[in-house]
């Protein structure tokens, strides 16, 4: 089977050994793609809210005879699962949903030993929900896809000091600076330069912000 780079590049950070719970399944493509490969060992639960995804996702995991080693489970988020798990993979939504996903469930986050989350946006709020509930960034990536760039963040329980710019930039993505990284920071400076040339009363509070994130991309860039 064939996946997408961006689901393709959560695969890198599963332990082998974990059993992995795919949120959000959709239609099961990465928990296919994992068993397929050999990438873990344990049998591995995809998970949706919806029942229709569900369905769709129980079709392709009988037309991959896989049925013994990936499980279907209807659930909002975590809270119906019952099955064991100790990887979590929440990929593909927001980054305000990704929050209560986790909020919501922050009483089985105790036994979870690894979480892949990958926010289409607001990277701010997944980060300071790590950094509030004692959980340290081990790993991070951006993927470039579509004309988007994608963040992928991997945690484990562990201390953390993360200040706003680890919150705003990344903690790993800003010191190791790879390249769809700079690529990424260096357009959002190029757009917010052109927005602030062309802004016409200087003395708005919008246009004072929009200078600070301005200085501040280019103080990430350059340091």
């Amino acid at each position: 089977m064939r996946i997408s780079d961006r689901l393709q590049a959560l695969t890198f950070f599963v332990p082998y050994d974990s059993k992995v719970i795919d949120v959000g399944t959709d239609h099961a493509l990465l928990p296919i793609y994992l068993v397929e490969n050999d990438l873990v060992c344990h049998p591995v639960i995809a998970s949706d809210a919806k029942y229709g995804p569900l369905e769709t996702a129980k079709k392709n995991i009988a037309m991959y005879d896989l049925q013994n080693k990936i499980s279907i489970c209807l659930s909002d988020g975590l809270k119906d699962v019952e099955a064991d798990y100790d990887c979590v993979i929440i990929a593909g939504m927001g980054g305000s949903l990704i929050n209560k996903i986790l909020t919501d469930s922050k009483d089985k986050l105790s036994k979870v030993k690894t979480l892949i989350l990958q926010p289409n946006n607001s990277e701010y709020i997944v980060r300071e929900f790590l950094k509030n509930n004692a959980f340290k960034i081990t790993n991070e990536m951006i993927v470039f896809e579509d004309d988007h760039y994608y963040t992928i963040i991997v945690a484990e329980h562990g201390e953390n000091d993360y200040d706003e710019y680890d919150l705003l930039y990344g903690p790993i993505l800003r010191r190791e600076k790879p390249i769809h990284y700079m690529d990424m920071l260096n357009k959002k400076a190029d757009k917010l330069f052109e927005i602030i040339q062309n802004y016409k009363n200087k003395d708005d509070e919008q246009y004072k912000i929009l200078c600070a994130q301005l200085q501040e991309i280019e103080y990430i860039i350059d340091n």
